[in-house]
């Protein structure tokens, strides 16, 4: 998909980039929600927002909206503030002279918890992400670490299993051995018993 940003006299197309439906925007999203909005010319208006990780603040019409009604790159706006009942200020540093922005929401739980989103949540996903990926990496390695020690126990037992079974099968080799000389010296002959011939012995 490719779409285009305008500000001033510039525009900015911006190439293979996913659709923002607001769906979209929602699912990227660390938060969304409906506040309303002040615009340049003092009026508010209610939009669903979405802020999307790490610099992009989106705002739409509805929840259902094809297209952003605006996007406000956060990058330098730094100073969020509550500075009215549940309206948060978003603005830039003195040195950096951007117009600020007004949201309003409908409940002082949500202007806080939008407020806190603002100032740091988003800066947090990153890090979250990582952490996430190490703890993986980490569950990853333990289980390894235990299908290889299982693996070792069973190849341990099934020596000792096989090592029994060559001990029997010696044992039963000396036996015949002991009783074919026994006949022998007394001048007879021995006849194989079922027992030997069944892969067991009597004198086991």
């Amino acid at each position: 998909m490719m779409f285009t940003v305008r500000s001033n006299n510039t525009s900015l197309t911006i190439k293979s980039s996913p659709p923002k439906t607001a769906g979209v925007a929602t699912r990227l999203g660390v938060r969304a929600g409906a506040l309303t909005k002040r615009n340049e010319q003092q009026s508010w208006q209610r939009r669903y927002c979405v802020l999307v990780p790490q610099t992009l603040l989106y705002y739409f019409d509805g929840e259902r909206s094809e297209q952003p009604r605006g996007i406000i790159d956060l990058e330098y706006y730094t100073e969020v503030e509550v500075v009215a009942r549940r309206t948060i200020r978003l603005s830039t540093p003195p040195d950096i002279p951007l117009r600020s922005f007004f949201f309003r929401a409908e409940s002082d739980a949500q202007c806080a918890a939008w407020a806190a989103a603002l100032a740091r949540e988003r800066y947090f996903v990153i890090a979250d992400e990582r952490d996430a990926y190490q703890r993986l990496q980490t569950e990853f390695q333990r289980q390894s670490a235990a299908t290889a020690d299982a693996r070792q126990r069973l190849q341990a037992e099934a020596a000792a299993r096989r090592g029994a079974r060559d001990a029997v099968a010696a044992r039963r080799r000396r036996v015949l051995a002991r009783l074919r000389m026994q006949a022998v010296v007394r001048g007879g002959h021995i006849k194989t018993s079922r027992y030997f011939l069944a892969g067991s012995s009597p004198f086991d």
